[in-house]
């Protein structure tokens, strides 16, 4: 008979697993999600209503945005080298600022005019459509969430809308599409994990 100290690390692999998937904890020291298309997030919250992304690709920062309650873009700015560009920076304002904003929820439907600073072309008005769907289940890599999927339409001159996942364990939302007049291009993420 085999002695029982071959099947312990058998036995607390599961809770080991299940112990280095985040939670909405670790969003305070940041964790990353990673796609099947080769991109990275990292998400870090800054206040309770604010978080900082850094999108990465092949390890390389290419994008920083501030998302008000972890969803909705405040700011945007392309990274080159290493340097943010202030040249590509767009700024979304609300009427009460992260105050208009509203935390998902299933089912749940607004919208709201808000006003876009575009650094090389100006202001713009743009109106912010929000529809959220049903709760269901997601497994990302080796961790199983609680997810509400949605879409968030932006129109103005141009139109645009992005598929977005909101994890609520986590406070973050994550695009899985998004369309344009080019047409429509998805993302699936792969891994989740804390840190960076």
């Amino acid at each position: 008979m085999r002695p029982l100290s071959c099947f312990l690390p058998l036995l607390f692999l599961p809770a080991t697993a299940a112990l280095a998937c985040p939670t909405g904890a670790d969003l305070a020291t940041g964790f990353t999600v990673e796609f099947d298309d080769g991109a990275s997030e990292f998400y870090l919250g800054i206040r309770d209503d604010l978080v900082r992304m850094e999108q990465s690709y092949e390890g390389e920062v290419s994008a920083v945005m501030d998302l008000g309650l972890g969803v909705f873009v405040l700011s945007y700015m392309d990274v080159y080298d290493g340097r943010p560009d202030t040249s590509t920076r767009i700024t979304t304002s609300y009427p009460d600022g992260i105050a208009s904003l509203k935390v998902p929820e299933a089912g749940a439907r607004w919208s709201v005019e808000t006003v876009g600073l575009n650094t090389m072309d100006g202001p713009f008005a743009e109106t912010v459509i929000v529809a959220w769907g049903n709760e269901a289940s997601l497994q990302i890599g080796a961790c199983s969430y609680t997810a509400i999927d949605g879409i968030i339409a932006y129109q103005s001159d141009y139109t645009y809308s992005e598929g977005i996942t909101y994890l609520p364990d986590l406070g973050v939302g994550f695009v899985s599409w998004y369309e344009d007049n080019e047409g429509r291009f998805d993302y699936g993420a792969v891994n989740i994990r804390a840190g960076e």
